[in-house]
């Protein structure tokens, strides 16, 4: 039977007494509208007193609707709104209360507050000023006057504003918490452990003055003492919420998992009705990755409080970082359904979309966010980074260049643009925005990634190996660290230390197959053969099933003029994995090498005799005939294996490459380019195609962005550079075109276009 539905036929008494008496009052307040206001005001300061702020804040909407310019109404309601965090409402109110009495101190008072936490200094320090002017010893306008100073980092007139707080009223305990704060941001540790005393001594049952001196204690590493000033902040006040909040995160800090859990246990015992304290246990939960026991909290959550928007994106942001992308998407239709002007949901499903290569949808959903909220930073740079993935380079470089306009201290756009000019080979610019990023905060890995990258680039290899060593202070467990820091030796002619460099990131992810390919390298050079074979053999040993591993393998045998181990090796790579283009280019050269082309193609000919659905066979012969310059031969064979399989990407490439150079269809070899780049993004042979097929096409931007990725990836190869100031030189940089023609001859003065570089650069 369905039971979705009841009639309300018959209303309980209780029910039909209230709306009786509701009734009645809404009359009697219809009568006498003084008398209304009084009513409605009074009630809601009942509510506010009991903490339903939703309750105070409909009664105090009714005290102004009987009453536009009833000035403690405006200000209650301005104080329902912030409990609620509903902070632009909040402010709104405050600033009537002030428009309709400028003399209202507390008004000004809060949004001076609200202003300081906004970081408008300038603005906060000016409302301070005001009501200093009519009252010089207002300790709370002192306070805010000198935080107002520390947000404008002029730390010694902050001081002398907070001491002034405290000379005014020396037993008030926040005059004394500020100072404290001040003094430490200061570096002053010692004073600020004094001033926080004083503090607790001044009001020793304040929980505040004790959890602030454990954050001290904290920072200082005294953690013993840190956690005993929590617990005393406990024995203070068994019910503080803030007390238990603080140990729980303490014990987070300490990894003290068991601990933690049961202090943010504690905290939803002591907050019974309000739900802010199960999500945070629910945070914990998924910080910690007990993800599915995070789901159930906040799915707990929703059970009571269906349309809470916060949990939703929680959800939404958790399945986002698992790369479950479509239940990521159920949680955002859902916000969306519910209020479909969030624009936190809208950006977030723009940044959905990004993850998931959708470019054009992404780039107009997160461009209807801009539109809607123009001051967004956070959007603002999405928008960029949308732009970006679609390669409109500077239409990103606005948008970044926008978010910091708006927004100064907004570190991802300075990484953004930092990231951005690397790529594009601006060293000096991706170092000035990289230490812009570090100037805020001196810790941020990936600009310490961008500055050793930057350096290196330049042939500073000594302040590329400073960076990278920093990096690795900051991110021990980072196999890129280790390897960008052991080719920052390798330049700098340090081969035993580049060499524990590579081992390291190889003990830290054993499959990282470009350290294994420098160590190979860097034994080689030495004269080490059997050395660079037993190293390889070791780590196939260890990762048996890693294609690149035998494909390195290969290429130390080749070295040794192993053809037959080479070939064995390249074969063995094909065979783990056929999309692995590197394998079959080697393989070829192996043939071209050894002059036994017609041997392999008799030998692939009858392996398709007896298997004519082998597609990579017919890649092989392809390949074979491409490089006997047989190119009607190789395209018939790669058409083959595309019929077999039609997204068999090193196909399409070969495919695409062919039309690009000896005629066709350019369109078709942009289609094939692009499905074989969607299958292999990371492969910079698939990039240099594409790339060269755009410039075959005059579309010179996106071109250059493929090709520079290519030239970063492997700078050795003279093609790529090659292909890259072509690039340039067609898009008039004349001065970056000369760079990359000229490091293509040095690579190797007679490589297939080498005699087109020279004329160009003539």
């Amino acid at each position: 039977m369905f039971r979705g539905f009841k009639f309300p036929v018959a209303l309980g008494k209780g029910l039909t007494y209230f709306l009786v008496i509701t009734l009645l009052s809404a009359l009697a307040c219809l009568q006498n509208p003084q008398r209304a206001k009084k009513k409605y005001f009074e009630s809601g300061q009942k509510y506010f007193n009991e903490k339903k702020y939703h309750e105070a804040v409909i009664q105090f909407k009714n005290a102004l609707e009987a009453d536009s310019k009833y000035v403690e109404a405006h200000y209650q309601l301005g104080l329902a709104y912030l409990n609620l965090a509903r902070y632009r409402e909040a402010y709104q109110e405050f600033v009537k209360t002030t428009d309709l009495d400028n003399s209202h101190v507390n008004a000004h008072l809060n949004q001076g507050n609200m202003l300081l936490l906004s970081q408008k200094f300038d603005e906060a320090k000016a409302k301070a000023e005001l009501i200093l002017e009519r009252d010089p010893q207002n300790i709370k306008a002192l306070i805010l006057l000198g935080n107002s100073y520390a947000g404008l980092k002029d730390l010694d007139r902050a001081i002398e504003e907070l001491q002034r707080a405290v000379e005014a009223d020396p037993n008030q305990a926040s005059s004394y918490l500020n100072l404290a704060a001040i003094q430490f941001t200061h570096k002053q540790p010692q004073m600020a452990e004094e001033t926080f005393k004083k503090a607790i001594s001044i009001d020793m049952k304040n929980v505040q003055p004790h959890l602030a001196i454990a954050q001290l204690y904290l920072f200082t590493q005294r953690t013993s003492q840190a956690e005993e000033a929590i617990k005393v902040a406990i024995n203070v006040n068994p019910q503080s919420v803030e007390a238990y909040q603080a140990l729980a995160y303490f014990y987070f800090l300490m990894r003290n998992f068991e601990q933690a859990e049961l202090g943010y246990k504690k905290v939803v015992e002591l907050k019974k009705n309000d739900v802010s304290s199960r999500v945070l246990l629910g945070d914990f939960y998924v910080a910690i990755g007990k993800t599915n026991q995070g789901v159930e909290i906040y799915k707990s959550v929703l059970k009571d409080e269906r349309k809470n928007a916060l949990v939703k994106k929680r959800l939404a942001n958790l399945y986002l970082s698992l790369k479950s992308y479509e239940e990521a998407g159920k949680w955002v239709d859902e916000i969306l359904k519910d209020n479909n002007k969030d624009t936190d949901a809208r950006l977030f499903k723009g940044r959905l979309l990004l993850v998931q290569s959708r470019t054009q949808e992404a780039t107009n959903e997160i461009y209807a966010v801009v539109k809607q909220a123009p001051d967004s930073v956070v959007a603002r740079h999405y928008l960029g980074l949308a732009y970006l993935q679609a390669r409109n380079v500077e239409q990103a470089k606005m948008e970044f260049i926008e978010a910091i306009k708006l927004n100064e201290k907004y570190i991802p756009a300075y990484l953004s643009l930092a990231e951005l000019n690397l790529n594009a080979g601006a060293n000096a610019l991706a170092i000035q925005y990289a230490h812009q990023a570090l100037a805020m905060n001196p810790k941020i890995a990936a600009a310490k990634l961008i500055l050793g990258s930057a350096y290196g680039n330049m042939g500073d290899a000594k302040n590329a190996q400073k960076e990278f060593k920093e990096l690795i202070k900051l991110m021990p467990n980072s196999e890129i660290a280790h390897h960008r820091l052991g080719l920052a030796y390798l330049s700098d002619k340090n081969p035993v230390a580049a060499e524990q460099e590579f081992e390291a990131a190889l003990k830290i992810n054993p499959v990282y197959a470009d350290s294994l390919s420098a160590l190979a390298r860097v034994f080689i050079s030495q004269k080490k053969m059997v050395r660079a074979i037993e190293r390889v053999d070791q780590q196939i040993a260890a990762q048996p099933n890693q294609a690149r591993f035998y494909e390195i393998l290969g290429q130390v045998y080749f070295t040794q003029k192993d053809y037959l181990k080479a070939e064995e090796n390249y074969r063995k790579a094909i065979s783990i994995d056929k999309n692995s283009l590197a394998a079959y280019s080697l393989l070829g050269q192996l043939f071209l090498v050894q002059k036994s082309q017609d041997k392999a193609i008799r030998e692939f000919e009858n392996a398709l005799n007896v298997n004519p659905k082998s597609a990579p066979a017919h890649v092989i012969l392809g390949s074979i005939h491409e490089s006997q310059k047989n190119i009607e031969k190789a395209k018939y064979h790669y058409q083959e294996a595309l019929k077999i399989d039609p997204h068999f990407p090193v196909a399409a490439n070969n495919m695409a490459w062919l039309i690009c150079e000896y005629g066709g269809n350019i369109d078709q070899a942009l289609s094939l380019a692009q499905a074989a780049k969607e299958k292999l993004p990371e492969v910079p042979n698939v990039s240099d195609t594409l790339g060269w097929i755009y410039y075959k096409k005059n579309v010179y931007e996106l071109a250059i962005q493929l090709l520079k990725q290519c030239v970063e990836k492997v700078p050795g190869n003279p093609n790529y550079q090659f292909h890259l100031g072509m690039c340039y030189y067609k898009n008039g940089e004349t001065e970056r075109a000369r760079n990359f023609l000229n490091n293509a001859i040095r690579l190797n003065p007679q490589f297939p276009g080498a005699d087109e570089a020279r004329k160009t650069l003539e």
